[in-house]
């Protein structure tokens, strides 16, 4: 999904509600969260530096601030304003700043372990 001349890597599982957002640390991928199967649709963001196609881009947008900005705009492309987010490291600070966006409810926040092998 592009937002501001950026493609993320966006995979949408299942429909209705709850909506779920996984943010996964800056070494993971979605594979961490294999584990957690709520109801409801589930989607998998990678973010700015996660990806192996984000060499070249400008140094600023790998602040926390323009990620959680282009993440609020993917949310509002998707038309979504409900979610709960599930994250751990990086992923889990993403999700601390987006609870902090005057555009973004957050219904629940989760924050799993990093070297959680038995989760």
């Amino acid at each position: 999904m592009r937002i501001n001349d950026y493609d993320y890597q966006v995979e949408i599982v299942g429909q209705g509600n709850p909506t779920w957002v996984f943010l996964h640390g800056f070494l993971g991928s979605k594979a961490d969260f294999a584990k957690i199967v709520p109801c409801g649709t589930k989607i998998y963001i990678t973010a700015y530096g996660f990806a192996k196609n984000d060499k070249n881009l400008p140094e600023n947008n790998f602040t926390v601030a323009h990620q959680v900005h282009d993440l609020v705009a993917l949310l509002t492309a998707l038309q979504i304003n409900s979610i709960n987010l599930v994250g751990y490291s990086m992923g889990g600070s993403f999700s601390t700043f987006l609870c902090n966006s005057a555009t973004t409810v957050s219904e629940t926040i989760i924050f799993r372990k990093w070297n959680c092998r038995n989760c």
